[in-house]
């Protein structure tokens, strides 16, 4: 097939992925990872001088671009100021915890980790704390922490007391009523693909009846629609909140933000001893940044420009593939196992880094004329896919297609209307058998 040979020519020194664990999220399968050497903007280069648009961003934390200069000046002038001191807080730290404060319009106090992943592990293990109870109730993607790995079965906890709802709220009912008494919170990671206002406001209901403490794990979604939390879109709040990914466009940065008399839970989870200065410098930059230009609302512009674009020959096509979502953040959904192969094979052979099968998060670094570029390119991968999938034109893109895709983006089914037994199946299927690993 063309666009495999062609694949496998792109790139020609590769990792031993088996020797280094690594695999790649560009081409289904994670098959020939790229290797790429320099970034800039909206625009990757790899070994062998070939330069792609990336709308993965390091899957979703390179907000405002790769190598982004205002933010690589204040790293370069801390380095030779020789102001990177490994000794403990300083004014910076504050002045970034107070940034996140005030973009959550909050007396909330804030703590750091390195990692999106330990700073929600951090959060459940503070509600624990909190209300002296062990089982977490969980929906969605947290992180490699096994902590949040499946159970034995739907609705039926980990050994670590963890029971994932899958974003259904007859299941929230039934764990709720199943533990009464031992839930010590849930956590959730917000949709907007999949998930309306009307979820939220049920959603946060039925907590709030319980008297269940939410946390939302806001490391993909916080900052990529607006400054702080994501769920302003829908009127809500979180009684704790976790962001990563955005605050220092890539750099290695995440908190957990709750109520300042919650934060003492949480003295001895964090290594107060060595605080590296440097991410949080990134962080500064990014979001006085991110303040100063309204990125977000310019990430929606372009972007919402280069979808509108792409529906327009996906229409022509009338191949089966769907989009959701807005510029911030949205989701090719494909009604055909080959031909959404053959989709991100042809992409990256174009010189388009998408995330294969998953959300794509455009960065700030999206202006009028890549998104010019972009178009062109996204246009000629159509085009080879009108010739070679000529058979599918005209075939609806099937229930369990959105379903899947609905599951790689949240790790949850959104509909509500489906019979118990066919929600089971699907879930049983993905969320204990070959979703958790591929």
């Amino acid at each position: 097939m063309h666009c495999y040979t062609e694949s496998r020519r792109i790139g020609s020194r590769l990792l031993n992925t088996v020797a280094f664990g690594l695999e790649s999220p560009l081409i289904p399968g994670g098959e020939a990872p790229i290797i790429f050497c320099k970034a800039s903007g909206a625009y990757l280069k790899d070994v062998d001088g070939r330069t792609y648009i990336d709308f993965s961003n390091g899957l979703g934390s390179v907000l405002l671009g790769h190598n982004d200069p205002d933010v690589n000046g204040c790293l370069v002038e801390c380095l030779q100021g020789e102001s990177d001191v490994l000794a403990g807080p300083s004014e910076l730290h504050a002045e970034v915890a107070e940034q996140i404060t005030r973009d959550l319009a909050s007396d909330f106090g804030v703590v750091f980790f390195s990692s999106g992943t330990a700073a929600v592990r951090a959060g459940a293990a503070m509600l624990a704390r909190i209300t002296g109870r062990k089982v977490i109730l969980s929906a969605g993607y947290h992180g490699w922490d096994p902590f949040w790995g499946a159970g034995p079965d739907i609705l039926v906890p980990n050994v670590h007391g963890t029971v994932d709802f899958f974003f259904c709220l007859d299941y929230l009912h039934t764990l709720i009523a199943r533990h009464n008494g031992e839930i010590a919170g849930v956590v959730f990671s917000p949709d907007y693909l999949y998930l309306d206002k009307a979820w939220y406001d049920e959603f946060f209901a039925i907590c709030r009846k319980a008297g269940i403490h939410t946390l939302a794990d806001e490391v993909k979604q916080g900052y990529r629609y607006g400054a702080g939390s994501s769920l302003v879109t829908v009127g809500q709040r979180a009684d704790l909140c976790t962001f990563g990914k955005c605050l220092a466009n890539g750099h290695l940065l995440a908190c957990v933000a709750a109520p300042k008399p919650l934060l003492k839970y949480a003295r001895d989870l964090v290594n107060t001893g060595f605080i590296e200065r440097l991410p949080f410098v990134a962080a500064k930059a990014t979001l006085d940044k991110i303040k100063r230009l309204e990125v977000q609302a310019q990430i929606r512009k372009h972007g919402d420009t280069f979808l509108a674009g792409i529906s327009e020959r996906l229409k022509a096509s009338r191949l089966p593939i769907e989009i959701k979502g807005v510029g911030n953040l949205f989701q090719f959904v494909i009604g055909d196992q080959a031909l959404e192969k053959a989709f991100y094979e042809e992409a990256i052979v174009s010189g388009l880094v998408l995330f294969a099968g998953d959300n794509q998060t455009p960065s700030y670094a999206l202006m009028p004329a890549v998104v010019t570029e972009a178009l062109q390119r996204i246009s000629g991968v159509i085009l080879r896919l009108e010739t070679r999938f000529c058979s599918l034109r005209d075939v609806p893109v099937p229930q369990q297609a959105r379903w899947l895709a609905a599951w790689r983006t949240m790790e949850g089914f959104p509909e509500k209307s489906v019979f118990e037994a066919d929600r089971r199946r699907f879930l049983r299927l993905y969320a204990l058998g070959v979703g958790r690993d591929g």
